[in-house]
């Protein structure tokens, strides 16, 4: 039982020890740009804050939908992608079950006809 007390008092402060030392004292970990440096890059997120909003849900009371002069379109691409998956699925569905179908028939055994007595 001393050894695992032992054990844990080492390994705790070996285990502080490293989260507490840092290799890079002078380094910033993280910078913040100032708004004036990249004048391009922030009238473009304004463009794109602006063109991507979200509006009422198309498909009855649930999520907000993209909207705006850029959500509007992508939400749109995306919709068209998925009626043409969606009808690629459903054909494949109908020539399954057509096959399928055809199977059954084929394997179908003749009734046995009943005897008159």
């Amino acid at each position: 039982m001393w050894n695992q007390i032992y054990f844990m008092l080492c390994a705790s402060t070996s285990v502080r020890g490293a989260s507490v030392q840092h290799p890079y004292h002078n380094v910033s970990l993280f910078t913040i740009p100032d708004g004036s440096s990249n004048s391009t890059r922030a009238l473009a997120l304004a463009e794109k804050r602006a063109g991507w909003e979200y509006g009422p849900s198309i498909a009855g009371n649930t999520a907000f939908y993209p909207a705006g002069s850029l959500g509007g379109p992508a939400a749109k691409e995306v919709a068209d992608r998925f009626i043409d998956f969606q009808d690629t699925v459903h054909a494949s569905v109908i020539n399954d079950s057509r096959i399928a179908a055809a199977s059954i028939v084929a394997v179908r055994k003749p009734s046995i006809p009943s005897v008159q007595l």
